[in-house]
């Protein structure tokens, strides 16, 4: 029980490190939560420091949520490395050293759903990208894969069964969903900016 705790708590203070933040506080010398959209993460990055920052930004974020899932799948099991990966996330999300304000989680998600399940993911990230392709709304790519997501792990979870993984799944696919309610609202009203 103690080495779960252990890998759990790593998990989430490695999630709360963020690279965009650091990158832009002490390479570009501005806080990025005043920058922008205020969000620390890859989105907005490319917006204030360029398409280098971003893609930086983007490879670290992917990177937390695949060794968030490594920890516990090597040192537990796989159904484990679904709770230790869904850490990394909500450190992302709530980072300690950023008092609670963090991003969205699109990144770091991926790199844990990546990691337990590469087919789960490019069934996700396929309808996320011919969204953008079409509207070159990030958030609106973002939130039609963690709704495919949605779909999918109900889908898993109702003809066979809801392990860990599927519900962890279901879990980070509705907070992802809600962390995006403000975009959400602005795409409704035609106001959402468009990445080019």
């Amino acid at each position: 029980m103690f080495e779960k705790i252990i890998l759990l708590v790593h998990s989430y203070l490695l999630g709360s490190i963020s690279p965009a933040y650091l990158l832009a506080k002490y390479k570009f010398g501005f806080d990025i939560r005043t920058k922008g959209s205020g969000n620390p993460g890859t989105t907005n990055a490319f917006r204030t420091m360029g398409k280098k920052a971003a893609l930086l930004t983007l490879v670290l974020d992917v990177s937390k949520g695949i060794f968030g899932a490594f920890l516990g799948s090597k040192f537990v099991g796989e159904d484990f490395g679904a709770y230790t990966g869904l850490m990394a996330v909500l450190g992302h999300n709530f980072p300690i050293f950023l008092n609670f304000k963090g991003g969205k989680g699109v990144a770091t998600s991926m790199g844990m759903v990546g990691f337990l399940s590469l087919k789960t993911l490019g069934l996700c990230v396929g309808p996320g990208l011919i969204v953008l392709c079409l509207s070159k709304i990030v958030s609106l790519a973002s939130i039609t894969g963690f709704i495919t997501l949605l779909i999918s792990s109900l889908y898993e979870g109702f003809t066979k069964s809801f392990g860990p993984k599927t519900v962890v799944f279901i879990f980070i696919s509705l907070l992802n969903i809600y962390r995006h309610r403000a975009n959400i609202d602005r795409i409704l009203k035609g106001k959402e900016k468009k990445i080019i």
